[in-house]
């Protein structure tokens, strides 16, 4: 049976097994950005993510999330996404990281929604419709790409109510203008107390200037703000 380890232990645990999948390098092993290291390492019981897009958030989570059910038994996390095909990648990435450990642990169901475990810890991941949450109790909850959820405030209030009894909820998104749950919570309009972390491409090592100037080129000044300058003004014009 796995060890009951602590959550702040993640990180280490990445480090050690988890392997990611790009098209470029094939499988590898994870080598944390900054950012991902201070994500991880944040114990707050409320987060929001503010990033670029294809900053490696996702991947981040997801082996978050994948630690916490390995090591911690009847934990049960849940992953809220825009659509189910969105919601079937998170479960991939977890896939992959489990695919390549040395000694994976025991799983007794796995599809494109759900992965339970030996130890009784699930995670699971689906698609934002209204009721999403609403009779699930869960000890952490994610919501990816929040900005660009439909019914964003009736999801955020099941979501709150399905922690209610102590769990963490991390929200995550590009930045998609202002006429949205995610924006009024970054801007502490609503929602009370977060951590935040903010991820600008600048941030990811993969990006430079020279790809800034061909990309920035190759878009429309709204879409560039949305994907990857973190601007919710220009994003929403």
């Amino acid at each position: 049976q796995p060890s009951k380890a602590p959550k702040t232990d993640a990180l280490t645990w990445a480090k050690a097994n988890a392997r990611i999948v790009t098209p470029s390098q094939g499988v590898s092993p994870w080598e944390p950005y900054d950012y991902q290291e201070r994500l991880l390492e944040d114990q707050s019981r409320r987060r929001l993510i503010l990033k670029a897009r294809q900053t490696g958030i996702s991947t981040a989570i997801a082996l978050e999330a994948l630690y916490y059910a390995i090591h911690l038994p009847y934990d049960r996390t849940l992953f809220v996404s825009r659509n189910q095909e969105a919601a079937s990648v998170l479960i991939r990435y977890c896939q992959h990281t489990l695919n390549g450990m040395r000694t994976p642990p025991q799983l007794v169901n796995e599809n494109q929604s759900r992965l339970a475990f030996s130890n009784g810890s699930q995670i699971l991941s689906l698609p934002a419709v209204p009721s999403t949450g609403r009779s699930i109790a869960a000890t952490d909850a994610y919501l990816d790409e929040f900005a660009f959820t439909a019914y964003d405030a009736l999801i955020y209030e099941s979501i709150i109510g399905t922690i209610s009894t102590g769990g963490s909820l991390t929200i995550l998104s590009t930045a998609n203008g202002r006429n949205n749950m995610y924006f009024r919570l970054w801007s502490g309009l609503e929602g009370g107390a977060w951590s935040r972390h903010s991820i600008h491409w600048s941030d990811c090592p993969r990006y430079d200037m020279v790809w800034e100037a061909k990309t920035r080129a190759s878009m429309t000044r709204q879409s560039f703000a949305q994907e990857y300058d973190l601007d919710f003004l220009t994003s929403g014009d």
